[in-house]
């Protein structure tokens, strides 16, 4: 008996305005230079690889019709619907790539990889490490469903017209579904909660949750009471959220 070949992952390559769409069944490649009947380099409308070994989509017109999807449809109906695995490149609108990233990594099932350019400061908030200025609630969430990996920054002068920022481009690779949140609600909950005062203590923030007993809680989850929002790992997030998260936080 034969063993069944592995489906191969689906992509879907989004970004703003008319350069958005999906493709369904296989990523657009790159045509061999040999096939340049100028000799010229490419254009920016012509495939390129980046650094990481992913295409880029050359342009609207190679995608069937069907495929074609406007920001608003892919997001944020599509996610759930999605037959995986999937991968997902995007050169994401900076005024919502957030939200769409925070909805990516939690609504996309059998994501196997996403790749995303989007403005330097989100991308080192996307990175960022416990302790540091740039880690907040968009940091644990993303990073307790993928691990994130720093790419390459972008400077302006590599599009036309240029912008008055840089940019970077990440990795997403998923993590395993056991290390994903219980309650993904919950989590969102305690996040809004403790990094709207993150420079206040924990026992002091989450006295607002409705427990008496904060400190308690805090040091049977072996967290110090004293501590500030902006220290915790995504784990200790997930685990305070099993606790505070449905207490009307």
């Amino acid at each position: 008996m034969k063993t069944p070949k592995p489906r191969p992952a689906s992509w879907i390559f989004c970004g703003s305005g008319r350069r958005t769409g999906c493709w369904k069944s296989a990523p657009v490649r790159a045509p061999s230079p040999a096939s340049s009947t100028s000799g010229a380099p490419p254009s920016s409308a012509s495939s390129k690889r980046t650094a990481i070994g992913l295409p880029i989509m050359p342009s609207w017109n190679a995608l069937p019709p069907p495929c074609r999807c406007s920001m608003p449809t892919l997001w944020p109906s599509l996610w759930e619907s999605l037959e995986g695995p999937w991968k997902i490149i995007s050169n994401l609108p900076y005024n919502v790539g957030s939200p769409l990233m925070w909805d990516i990594v939690s609504r996309t099932p059998d994501l196997t990889r996403a790749v995303f350019m989007v403005q330097k400061e989100v991308a080192e908030r996307l990175y960022a490490k416990p302790g540091t200025k740039d880690y907040g609630a968009l940091s644990v969430w993303i990073q307790s469903y993928v691990r994130v990996e720093w790419g390459f920054v972008v400077g302006p002068g590599a599009f036309n017209p240029p912008p008055k920022v840089d940019s970077a481009v990440v990795t997403f690779i998923p993590l395993p579904r056991e290390r994903h949140p219980a309650d993904p609600k919950a989590l969102s909950s305690i996040l809004k909660l403790c990094f709207q005062l993150r420079r206040k203590q924990l026992q002091s923030i989450l006295r607002r949750a409705g427990r008496d007993d904060t400190a308690a809680a805090l040091e049977r989850l072996g967290i110090a009471p004293e501590a500030r929002p902006e220290t915790l790992t995504p784990e200790q997030f997930q685990q305070l959220a099993g606790i505070f998260g449905r207490s009307g936080c």
